[in-house]
């Protein structure tokens, strides 16, 4: 099973994207293991709520340092295994240090994509592409 956190600054409507072709089964042998956002007022962390997954808020603003708030930011994720991170709506700069922690492993799924099933349909390329080896 693929395990993935999804990092989202708004709304969420790709994340729902996500959340929904998992649950109809257009993406396969992958959960979302927690949704991390940057902003605490985010709906998209309700949105993973209200489906089950764990819903975090981690903020630059909580640090004193851009330095610190990365170190936060990638402890956290790597404290749920995932194998891969998803960027949904994310407007957070990643650091150099995440890029190096998961090589390969970061993609960014952009709001390009209007309505749900044609970016249901990109998302299932997507990761039929990337990740067909590993599931």
């Amino acid at each position: 099973m693929l395990k993935m956190a999804v990092l989202v600054s708004g709304g969420g409507t790709n994340l729902q994207a996500i959340i929904d072709s998992i649950t109809n089964g257009t993406i396969t042998n992958a959960e979302i293991s927690v949704v991390i956002s940057n902003n605490a007022n985010a709906y998209a962390l309700e949105r993973a709520r209200k489906h089950g997954i764990e819903a975090r808020c981690i903020s630059p603003k909580q640090y004193e340092t851009r330095e610190a708030f990365n170190e936060a930011l990638l402890a956290a994720i790597q404290s749920y295994g995932v194998d891969l991170v998803v960027l949904a709506g994310c407007l957070v700069v990643i650091p150099e240090i995440m890029v190096k922690a998961y090589p390969n492993r970061i993609i960014k799924q952009d709001a390009f994509h209007q309505n749900s099933m044609r970016r249901e349909r990109h998302l299932t390329r997507l990761f039929w592409r990337l990740f067909s080896p590993m599931v």
